[in-house]
C-alpha cells in the first residue's frame, strides 16, 4: 500500500525515501506505507494529503467487511433459542 504524503513545511527539508527516492521540489509523491514514511509522518515532516486520506478510509473499510466472521447458520434442524 501506499500513501500520497507532501512535506509539511517549505522551510523543513524531508530526507529522501531508501526506496522511493526523494521528494519533488513541487507537490508531493506517493511513497511505500513502511516504517519509514510513518516516523516521517509522526514527526511532522510530511502528511498525507486530503484525497489519499478518502481513498484510505474507502479502502479500510473494504478490508474491515472483507475480514468479518461470517455468522455460521444455525444446525438444521434445531429449533432456535428466543
Amino acid at each position: 500500500m501506499k500513501f500520497h504524503v507532501e512535506p509539511v513545511s517549505k522551510k523543513t527539508p524531508v530526507p529522501p525515501h531508501p526506496i522511493e527516492g526523494p521528494m519533488p521540489a513541487e507537490g508531493g509523491a506517493d511513497w511505500i506505507a513502511d516504517q519509514y514514511t510513518l516516523r516521517l509522518i509522526l514527526d511532522g515532516v510530511i502528511r498525507r494529503t486530503a484525497e489519499d486520506d478518502a481513498d484510505a478510509a474507502a479502502q479500510d473499510t473494504a478490508a474491515r467487511r472483507r475480514a468479518a466472521p461470517a455468522t455460521p447458520a444455525p444446525a438444521p434442524g434445531k429449533a432456535q433459542e428466543a
